[in-house]
């Protein structure tokens, strides 16, 4: 018995030491298990522990190799250490391991930005944006970079974060910050329409801001929109009643306008001791009746700037008043010209009116209709009668200009026909006298000079007889224009033009339509080579070519004239929708066709059009999800601008059948079968019956 115990405390020993070891060992074990590793470091840097944190995301490293999360943290600590170097280190590591680490991505951009390291910035937040087109962060990382080296780059930019916040977080200072830049690039531009409609978005999101007001307002001025600037400038000074600059604006645009609210802003700006523009002097002038001294200002204004619209308006009503018809139509005609220019129709269609009324006066005393219409012969035409037949001309062609703009596109072409009877008879006229004088080079320019005149004036009358659904007459106009300058390319392409478009209804019309515009497409590219300074082939000559080309069943040539127009106009987001949309229908290129799509978005993100094609080709990609979030957007921005498009409706419920929401691709089919007559493409009106007896079947099992 006395040696059992040490036996005894040997095997206790045993068996109470053992199960101490294993738990020793498990727990060494433990302590460089990865996830535990990793549960420790982030615990550690989330208290702000960034040497311990530091420590465990090494070991962890070490243990499974680079990992983007690891990384990313080690990052984190190097920039709490102003260590810029060794973040940048631990982040390319990181979008190694992982390329479409999104975090890791704009962390790394954001680096590069705080270094004024642009352009591997650049690199980074577009290796962010080939992962996810819409982020918003990389957006406008990149729109913020592109601003201060390429506007054009930025504005496609700030066009696609404008369609990212709408289907993302919906941000007023995102939708800020892309609006205003976009205001001013439009503005740098001298695309004023379209800075109006950036800057109403600007203002719409803060309808406070007098400085956002007051651009607002003179956009709406530059751009013709006299009336609208009022509008905005009263808002303005509804919140700062003195501010001068908006009370000089609005009286200019009311002296234009001829609006009897004139009086009451000058009487104001006679009370603002800071009035001291000449321009505000002449009108207050004008009003008081003083003709002279009126007269004197406004010419002082013009001296400075000899295309000021309000001072040519001013001087013509001042010859008006002085009787002076002579000076009163060249300057209500400078104001025709002006208005035009800058879109202010309406002021284009009243100045007009004067013009034709001395035109007619100075008409009767020359005796010329009879002169001119009646007696015809072999002698040199008067100078006299000459250019009053050139003014007529010239006036009849402005005037349907104007018409034309202002939707009257009828009369416009009665106009465009009294303008080429004018230029008709001039060349009557010059061959008369050139059959005895053939050599006579002075009077072979004027017809030349004429003809060309005419020329344009018939392709003008086309277009406006065109758009009026008289396709007919309008080929009869282009006829007549070829055979005045067969060389030219402009009135055949646009006969090819119109042909293409009566073989919506009639396709046989198709191999024509091709014929004509290749035609004119060579001829334009002939004229290109003989003066390739002044010349260049215009880049929806190679469009339509393609769009024929494709409906006469060959699509391989069509798309080398696709690239050709693309390649002459890289952001006409036209081409750029219908080479993407041809793709996703063929279902081949779709790659190519997505980044089609992304750059014609990036020049107008609230077109329903291109949404919806961009939708398509996600679908034909194999995201239904991602498609359904566009075709959504496409249908919302339709219903807004009061849009039915069947194609919409059948894209939707091609993508709702893919997800397996029967119930709304039922809905959808049957929209598509209601509308079917309003699509802008051919859709089989069997496919959509035939789908929905499906759907009955599907939603009764």
């Amino acid at each position: 018995m006395k040696y059992l115990l040490p036996t005894v405390f040997v095997a206790l020993s045993v068996i109470i030491i053992a199960p101490l070891t294993a738990e020793s060992s498990v727990s060494r074990a433990g302590e460089t298990s990865p996830q535990l590793l990793l549960d420790r470091a982030l615990s550690a840097y989330h208290e702000r522990d960034f040497n311990r944190a530091a420590v465990h995301f090494e070991k962890y490293i070490e243990l499974v190799g680079d990992r983007e999360v690891a990384l990313r943290y080690l990052a984190r600590i190097a920039l709490e250490r102003n260590n810029f170097s060794k973040a940048e280190a631990y982040l390319s590591r990181a979008v190694q391991a992982d390329a479409r680490a999104m975090d890791s991505l704009l962390l790394l951009a954001e680096i590069y930005l705080k270094q004024n390291k642009f352009k591997p910035a650049v690199a980074v937040l577009e290796k962010a944006l080939a992962v996810d087109p819409f982020q918003e962060r990389a957006l406008s990382a990149l729109g913020y970079i592109w601003q201060q080296s390429d506007a054009r780059k930025a504005a496609a930019v700030y066009k696609r974060l404008i369609l990212a916040v709408q289907k993302g977080s919906n941000s007023p200072e995102l939708f800020f910050q892309a609006y205003s830049f976009l205001g001013n690039y439009y503005y740098q531009q001298s695309d004023y329409q379209k800075a109006v409609f950036y800057y109403t978005k600007v203002v719409e999101l803060d309808n406070t801001n007098i400085r956002n007001l007051m651009v607002l307002g003179e956009l709406h001025k530059i751009a013709g929109d006299f009336r609208s600037s009022v509008e905005v400038l009263e808002r303005l000074l509804r919140l700062k009643a003195d501010y001068l600059p908006a009370l000089e604006s609005i009286t200019e645009s009311l002296f234009v306008l001829g609006d009897a609210r004139l009086a009451h802003y000058c009487a104001l700006l006679e009370n603002t001791p800071k009035a001291k523009e000449p321009l505000m002097a002449a009108i207050r002038l004008f009003i008081q009746g003083d003709i002279a001294a009126s007269e004197g200002q406004f010419n002082a204004v013009l001296q400075e700037n000899p295309n000021r619209l309000s001072v040519h308006v001013g001087l013509a009503r001042l010859a008006a008043r002085k009787g002076d018809r002579k000076l009163e139509k060249n300057e209500a005609f400078a104001t025709v010209v002006l208005a035009q220019r800058i879109g202010a129709w309406e002021i284009a269609r009243e100045f007009a009116t004067p013009v034709f009324s001395i035109m007619a006066e100075d008409s009767e005393k020359l005796n010329f209709f009879p002169r001119f219409f009646d007696e015809l012969n072999a002698a040199k035409l008067d100078g006299e009668i000459e250019q009053q037949a050139l003014d007529y001309a010239e006036l009849y062609s402005t005037h349907a200009t104007t018409l034309e703009n202002l939707d009257m596109k009828k009369l416009a072409a009665v106009y465009y026909l009294h303008a080429y009877r004018y230029t008709d008879r001039l060349e009557q006229w010059y061959d008369s006298y050139l059959k005895l004088h053939p050599k006579e080079a002075a009077v072979l320019e004027h017809k030349n000079n004429v003809r060309r005149k005419s020329y344009q004036i018939l392709v003008n009358k086309a277009w406006v007889s065109q758009s009026v659904q008289r396709p007919e007459v309008a080929i009869k106009d282009l006829d007549l224009a070829i055979s005045l300058m067969p060389d030219a390319a402009t009135a055949q392409f646009l006969k090819g033009a119109i042909l293409y478009s009566m073989g919506e209804k009639h396709s046989e019309v198709y191999p024509k339509a091709l014929e004509i515009i290749t035609q004119a497409l060579a001829l334009a590219e002939e004229n290109t080579k003989k003066n390739a300074q002044q010349n260049r082939v215009p880049a929806n000559y190679y469009f339509y070519h393609g769009m024929a080309l494709e409906k006469n069943g060959n699509f391989a040539q069509a798309e080398v004239s696709f690239k050709k127009a693309i390649e002459l106009e890289p952001y006409n987001p036209t081409y750029l929708n219908y080479l993407g949309y041809m793709y996703s229908l063929r279902n081949e290129k779709l790659t190519e066709a997505h980044d089609l799509l992304l750059k014609a978005l990036e020049d107008d993100p609230e077109n329903e059009a291109y949404l919806d094609s961009y939708g398509w080709i996600l679908f034909r990609m194999g995201q239904p999800k991602a498609a359904l979030e566009q075709l959504i957007l496409a249908h919302n921005f339709a219903s807004k601008k009061n849009i039915t498009d069947a194609v919409i409706f059948f894209h939707l419920a091609e993508v709702y059948f893919e997800l397996k929401d029967y119930s709304l691709a039922h809905f959808y089919y049957s929209k598509t079968l209601e509308f079917i007559d309003k699509s802008s493409e051919k859709i089989d009106r069997q496919y959509l019956i035939d789908k929905l007896k499906e759907l009955e079947v599907l939603k009764n099992q």
